[in-house]
């Protein structure tokens, strides 16, 4: 069936101030961004830590990361092997939590490898656009987007690793992390998984720029 979405509320410290427009393309928002993102860096620098980014410069580093992405399969980590994981039974309010499906889910978000992935911002929301993969407006300002994909209820949010954008997917238990890069010029979306008692390697995908046209 189809994915509904609304937004909840969420604490978050790295929150963006502007609702400045950014276009996707062209050099000057792209020399804008760079000179936002060097002065954060040298803030960082010189203060000896790197603490969340917030307006302007929080705002640079998205809006660098905005764009079409084609998949590099070849410098991409391979699928991993998933584990036998027993499960336990839990519960939220009394109603026991079909604990096979939430899994499922969950190593469907870590697995999801899209052949292409466009990210766009208004300012408020980073939409993140798979394809193939269902398309999802984030807030800016750390609420989560909540949605229901296949019977599962999933909270998304953005949160801020040092200098580094996050997106966080929730189901229950589980927990589904992004952190997304730029190294060389290409985009690094580096994904790993948390449950107490599931270890899994980090899943890396690369992808370059889209050529125009």
């Amino acid at each position: 069936g189809g994915t509904r979405t609304h937004q909840e509320s969420a604490p978050f410290h790295g929150a963006l101030r502007s609702k400045a427009k950014f276009p996707i393309h062209g050099p000057g928002a792209r020399a804008m961004a760079l000179a936002a993102l060097a002065g954060f860096s040298s803030a960082c620098v010189s203060g000896g830590g790197s603490p969340p980014p917030t307006g302007a410069y929080a705002e640079a580093i998205i809006a660098n990361l905005t764009g079409v992405w084609v998949l590099d399969e070849s410098s991409s980590t391979p699928e991993p092997d998933l584990p036998q994981i027993t499960d336990v039974a839990t519960s939220v309010g009394g109603s026991p939590l079909n604990t096979a499906a939430l899994r499922r889910a969950a190593f469907g978000l870590l697995l999801q490898r899209p052949t292409e992935l466009a990210l766009r911002t208004d300012g408020a929301h980073l939409a993140y656009m798979p394809s193939p993969g269902d398309t999802i407006r984030i807030p800016t300002n750390g609420d989560a987007a909540s949605r229901r994909v296949n019977e599962q209820f999933v909270r998304t949010r953005i949160f801020w690793e040092g200098g580094r954008l996050g997106i966080e997917h929730a189901l229950d238990v589980w927990r589904v992390r992004e952190i997304l890069d730029l190294v060389d010029g290409r985009l690094e979306i580096t994904r790993t998984m948390r449950r107490t008692g599931v270890s899994l390697s980090p899943v890396v995908l690369r992808f370059h720029r889209a050529r125009p046209g």
